[in-house]
């Protein structure tokens, strides 16, 4: 997609999809954090469940992984969720941010 193109879709629709516009390395060591991190979370929300902790931090575990569109879906099926993910102290997120939004041969900069 040239970055005309996208620049027209993202205005139009105020989405575009950009394929390849991370590095493989950094799409596929940024994937594989997030998804131990949404097993981390949902475990730590079943433990808690699970114990029947009564304690009103702990019915608020959720909070400390999820956004507020917390979990819609079945889990089997691939399960939507608002993962937060920390910006502090995690070099891969921060990488997949620079080739998305300020490397000079990312589409999307060009687009912007």
């Amino acid at each position: 997609m040239s970055s005309s193109m996208a620049a027209r879709t993202l205005d139009q629709d105020g989405v575009v999809k950009l394929n390849g516009i991370l590095s493989s390395d950094t799409a596929s060591i940024l994937r594989q954090q997030i998804l131990e991190r949404r097993n981390v979370a949902l475990e730590s929300i079943r433990s808690s469940v699970d114990k029947g902790d009564q304690n009103n931090n702990d019915k608020e575990d959720w909070r400390k992984y999820f956004a507020d569109v917390l979990l819609k879906g079945n889990q089997d099926q691939g399960q939507r969720c608002d993962l937060l993910l920390p910006l502090a102290n995690n070099p891969t997120l921060q990488t997949a941010l620079y080739e998305l939004l300020a490397s000079p041969s990312s589409l999307l900069y060009k687009t912007l």
